[in-house]
């Protein structure tokens, strides 16, 4: 049995999460969905999940890098998107929804996410700039997915009539928060921006996005 983390516990904790995921994202993709740009998502959580499993199975495959991707984009980014959501009605329509705080299975995929980066960590064989470079891939990915939603919700309304507009100039924002963000991940990708000062970045134009 292929042997990712340096705890062999720790891989079957991560292999029996990554299964029961893997089984609900795609459970979650036979459902109906109003919107394709809402659907990616279904999507993407489908794809991380199943690419993580297989990567702790399979000797070939990254099983570190795909792991803390996953543990990154399916347990914390959640919560993150919740509370931007939950920023956004505050300041923009004075509307105090902590409703959407008050969601406890997000909270706890939240800690459960932090509780299982910090083990990945304590448990990683890699060197630390090779985990510093995965990073640098994730947010790679998340600048390329944000272009690609941004595109999609663009010309979305004019395949479905319930959708509004998208303001050209929310598009141009958007896709330059994207590629912004793409920008930064290859440079930490390659060693030429630091890490912290690239995660920073990143996530002040998460921020950014998320209040448009």
């Amino acid at each position: 049995m292929k042997q990712t983390f340096s705890h062999r516990v720790f891989d079957w904790i991560l292999i029996g999460i990554s299964l029961i995921f893997s089984v609900l994202t795609f459970m979650n993709l036979m459902n109906g969905f109003e919107y394709f740009s809402s659907f990616i998502l279904r999507i993407t959580f489908a794809f991380v999940s199943a690419t993580a499993l297989i990567s702790l199975l399979i000797q070939k495959f990254n099983g570190e890098r795909l792991s803390r991707i996953f543990i990154i984009v399916s347990l914390i980014i959640p919560a993150i998107l919740i509370f931007y959501q939950y920023l956004t009605d505050l300041i923009f329509y004075s509307a105090n929804r902590l409703n959407l705080l008050q969601n406890p299975t997000l909270f706890l995929k939240l800690i459960g996410g932090i509780v299982l980066l910090y083990f990945a960590i304590k448990f990683s064989k890699q060197e630390e700039v090779d985990r510093i470079k995965d990073y640098g891939i994730l947010i790679i990915g998340i600048g390329t997915f944000t272009i690609c939603y941004v595109l999609i919700r663009t010309i979305e309304p004019n395949l479905n009539s319930e959708l509004t507009d998208y303001p050209i100039w929310k598009t141009i924002t958007k896709i330059t928060i994207g590629i912004l963000t793409l920008i930064i991940g290859i440079r930490i990708k390659n060693l030429k921006t630091k890490f912290n000062k690239g995660l920073i970045l990143t996530l002040i134009l998460m921020f950014i996005f998320g209040l448009i």
